[in-house]
């Protein structure tokens, strides 16, 4: 990975996705604008733009999981109940329409628009792992049952069953990686499960871990999704091991195969995949003023 100086400090950055012709770092308590943009092709030159507040094109409380990358721009759901799509527009940020979501009293919790629905993280039941509200009728319905992976039964099913969810471009599926176990899903937007995998390619005993906050975490940060696969960062920690500073992005086509496993040689987890140029952007640990940088065109276009 290449190592590059960039002009504007990230202090600490959240989310960092390509919106159209532009990287986007989402900094939720950056005073001068939440949001970092740099124009690509990239030069490490960058300006601030978004603000908290009840103005037009202002933000209240945004789903920080919620952020999926548009033309030109990025939708993402905020604290008044609507899903607002957002323009880039010479380093501002204009949102150019708005999306009520009818979710009665229910937060946003890892809301994702889907072609049909809007879905979110179920905070309220310990039977299903999901709420889905109809974009016709508003119809709000509970859907996939909690697996049975853990024999723990004092904690929260959401907080055992914690995931990183990433929706399909096309809005007709999406994938759920668990953090606390070697787990995927591939779910249609109705809730049918299409397909599970179990990671146990490392020849370790157990295809998974019972869930135990600080001494294990499997996929440890936010997806990446396009047409053709989704990137995710695998930790695999269990207490006692260290991985030396290196990071592993994992590659899964929409069937739940494994393409590529990517080891590199710096420590992320905030990170992002341009599309169009197949270059990786990440931020990096404890250093504001850089951003790692690695082409992964000839691997990617080898088998995807």
């Amino acid at each position: 990975m290449q190592t590059v100086a960039i002009d504007m400090e990230l202090l600490m950055p959240d989310r960092l996705f390509v919106a159209g012709n532009n990287l986007v770092v989402y900094q939720p308590k950056e005073e001068e604008g939440i949001f970092t943009v740099f124009p690509l092709p990239f030069d490490g030159k960058g300006c601030r733009t978004g603000h908290i507040g009840r103005g037009p094109d202002d933000f209240i409380h945004i789903d920080r999981r919620s952020f999926v990358p548009c033309e030109n721009g990025f939708r993402v759901a905020d604290g008044d109940g609507a899903v607002k799509t957002v323009v880039i527009d010479s380093c501002l940020t204009k949102v150019s329409t708005k999306a009520q979501v009818s979710t009665a009293s229910d937060a946003f919790n890892g809301m994702v628009e889907l072609k049909d629905c809007y879905l979110n993280i179920n905070l309220y039941s310990d039977e299903y792992e999901y709420l889905r509200y109809d974009k016709q009728s508003g119809k709000r319905t509970e859907i996939c049952p909690y697996p049975e992976w853990s024999p723990d039964s004092d904690m929260m099913k959401a907080f055992i069953y914690n995931k990183y969810t990433v929706p399909h471009p096309s809005g007709d599926r999406f994938a759920a990686f668990y953090l606390y176990f070697r787990k995927i899903h591939i779910i249609s937007q109705d809730g049918e499960l299409l397909y599970e995998r179990t990671l146990d390619f490392d020849g370790e005993p157990g295809a998974y871990e019972p869930a135990s906050r600080g001494s294990y975490m499997a996929f440890n940060s936010d997806p990446v999704a396009t047409e053709d696969y989704i990137a995710v960062p695998y930790l695999d920690r269990i207490k006692g091991r260290d991985r030396g500073g290196m990071t592993e992005i994992q590659f899964w086509s929409w069937d739940c195969e494994l393409l590529h496993r990517l080891i590199f040689d710096k420590s992320f987890t905030t990170f992002t995949i341009d599309p169009k140029s197949n270059i990786l952007y990440a931020c990096p640990f404890n250093d504001p003023h850089h951003l790692y940088i690695a082409d992964l065109s000839d691997i990617l276009a080898a088998s995807i």
